[in-house]
């Protein structure tokens, strides 16, 4: 009783799996993972996003071989393309005929913090531009500032009825207008 109760409220989605990868048992996290009408002979791949699919049959593979070092995977879940969880499997004890329970399988939902990551993304390419941009009108501002400073040494060398003066006074209104800018 107790441990039922243990493996029921589990925080984690819990499933136990056969040698061909179908879920034996679950707790209910399991259950809230899978798509709506998911049959009985549920086999745990169709719950992965088609994508990740293989790293997840290739770990499947590694733990019924007994390996028990095996990485958790990452995978998007197919139940609305928009979870996605840590997936952790573990061999099970063999039974005296190769049958029943073979693996477990542990998922970690990590679909807030894949948001999360997104967002921190995001942030940062903003963050970024905003970098570039600030940058980019610094050094804009640097080369106006040359323009306006030797259109003012020009003016003092002609007089206003020179034509050239006005040619000189449109160089530095133009470089106005776009320090303005």
């Amino acid at each position: 009783v107790r441990f039922a109760r243990f493996f029921n409220n589990s925080p984690l989605a819990i499933a136990t799996l056969g040698r061909d990868g179908t879920v034996l048992s679950s707790n209910a996290r399991f259950a809230s993972l899978l798509p709506a009408g998911a049959g009985p002979a549920l086999r745990l791949p169709a719950l992965i996003a088609q994508a990740d699919q293989p790293k997840v049959e290739a770990a499947l593979a590694e733990a019924l071989s007994g390996r028990s070092e095996i990485l958790p995977v990452d995978a998007a879940l197919t139940l609305d393309g928009q979870r996605s969880a840590r997936v952790i499997f573990v061999p099970a004890e063999a039974s005296q005929n190769g049958e029943g329970e073979a693996v477990l399988a542990y998922f970690i939902e990590t679909t807030e913090e894949k948001k999360l990551q997104e967002q921190f993304f995001q942030s940062m390419k903003m963050n970024a531009i905003g970098q570039l941009a600030g940058g980019v009108a610094h050094d804009f501002n640097n080369h106006l500032q040359a323009i306006l400073g030797f259109a003012d040494l020009l003016i003092g060398n002609y007089r206003a009825t020179d034509p050239r003066h006005q040619d000189v006074m449109q160089i530095k209104y133009s470089a106005n207008r776009a320090k303005a800018l």
